[in-house]
């Protein structure tokens, strides 16, 4: 009786398979095999199922070897992997070689593909052992220990790998980015024990929730990140971040505690979004913060809007005209000085103290600052403190901070 052997057939070629199975036979080979064509199905196998030894075809029709290899890769699956194709320069060859192929046979040279796998088969058990240290530091290094998903650095690869394919392929990607809601109130009030157990819980919803092509990383903290290849299209990712709010509007037992989560999503697209990692991963932070402000536990696509709005100071041009700008007293006793602070129309008004001043030595800032500091002054009497002492007699004095009144003094004499 022959040995026995799992094999996995990557390719959609069936005479190459079957020319594959009846070389192994025999060698002497009994193999329990599978094919698969797609880069999902690859992927389901090994991570579902064991096996000895991989035969990528890279017969043009189905999934090439080198996607495969990726795959493999990004998988970090040690596994014997041969490659055969009826045709193939030499550069192609080398270049699989390179990518982790442990060899290539053409397809009229298949007598030989016994010998070879035994030969791969013979050295795995020694590879594996002596790799066995290194892949739990490349774990420790690449993962996160907690949710067990990617970590920012493994994150950063594979999106610059799907950025890639995508340019090779002229396909599209989506990035999303992920912000729980309200996550530091569950730290504080809870613990940090049930914020770790909610954390690891939402990785686990995320991978369930995401294709095995698909990447899902925690970028640090309370954030997220996934990265959708080949999903370059609105209708795709909608349809993923609608999943995903699903999968995390259900109750989670943490600690004893039955916690409902919302998260926040921001949606960029290659290419139009952007073309590299890091202006796809700004602009769908962008869109999450968006979601943020407009009342979370949703998601937005990014938009050239949302940079242009994040430009501009937080409404001041309009804050007089929107009746946004409230006077705040800071004592009472014999007078009562006005501070006044711009609050932006979706938030509550700020705590009395809470004014910030911004300072600058330059001479024309000084000029504007002081100007729009006595309109403001005259806007605040106006509407807020001489209508109320009509016909009384009042004594009224500003407060300026005499450093405000240094650095105007050299720009007045210009």
């Amino acid at each position: 009786m022959g040995n026995a052997i799992n094999t996995l057939i990557v390719g959609n070629e069936s005479e190459v398979s079957e020319h594959v199975l009846e070389s192994l036979t025999d060698g002497g080979f009994v193999p329990r095999w599978r094919q698969v064509g797609t880069p999902g199905d690859l992927a389901e196998c090994v991570e579902s199922e064991d096996w000895d030894v991989v035969i990528l075809d890279d017969a043009p029709g189905g999934i090439d070897a080198a996607s495969a290899l990726e795959t493999l890769e990004r998988l970090n699956v040690d596994l014997p992997a041969i490659v055969v194709s009826d045709k193939m320069a030499m550069v192609r060859a080398v270049a699989l070689m390179k990518m982790g192929a442990d060899d290539f046979i053409p397809t009229h040279e298949l007598e030989r593909l016994p010998q070879t796998v035994q030969r791969e088969l013979d050295n795995a058990g020694g590879r594996r052992s002596g790799r066995s240290n290194e892949t739990e530091a490349w774990r420790m290094a690449n993962f996160d220990p907690l949710t067990e998903l990617p970590n920012r650095r493994l994150f950063f690869d594979r999106l610059s790998h799907a950025l890639k394919r995508a340019r090779r392929d002229k396909t599209g990607l989506a990035l999303l980015y992920l912000d729980l809601d309200h996550f530091k109130w569950i730290n504080d009030t809870l613990g940090h024990a049930s914020g770790d157990g909610l954390l690891a819980e939402t990785g686990r919803r995320l991978r369930e929730a995401i294709r095995d092509s698909d990447t899902a990383a925690r970028i640090g903290g309370d954030e997220f990140a996934i990265v959708l290849p080949g999903s370059g299209s609105r209708n795709a990712a909608d349809s993923v971040a609608r999943k995903i709010l699903t999968a995390l509007s259900q109750p989670m037992a943490i600690n004893g505690n039955e916690l409902t989560m919302t998260i926040s999503i921001g949606i960029a697209l290659f290419p139009d979004d952007g073309t590299d990692s890091d202006t796809l991963l700004h602009n769908a932070d962008m869109a999450m913060y968006q979601t943020k402000r407009r009342g979370r536990n949703g998601y937005r696509f990014f938009s050239p809007e949302i940079l242009h709005n994040a430009a501009l100071p937080t409404g001041s041009a309009s804050a007089p005209s929107r009746d946004r700008l409230r006077p705040m007293p800071v004592a009472t006793t014999t007078g009562v000085p006005p501070g006044i602070r711009l609050r932006p129309a979706e938030t509550r008004a700020p705590a009395p103290g809470a004014v910030a001043r911004k300072r600058t030595e330059w001479p024309l800032a000084a000029k504007v600052a002081f100007g729009l500091g006595l309109l403001m002054m005259a806007w605040s009497l106006g509407t807020s403190v001489i209508p109320h002492w009509s016909g009384q007699a009042t004594q009224i004095a500003t407060e300026q901070d005499g450093r405000d009144l240094q650095s105007f003094a050299p720009a007045a004499g210009q």
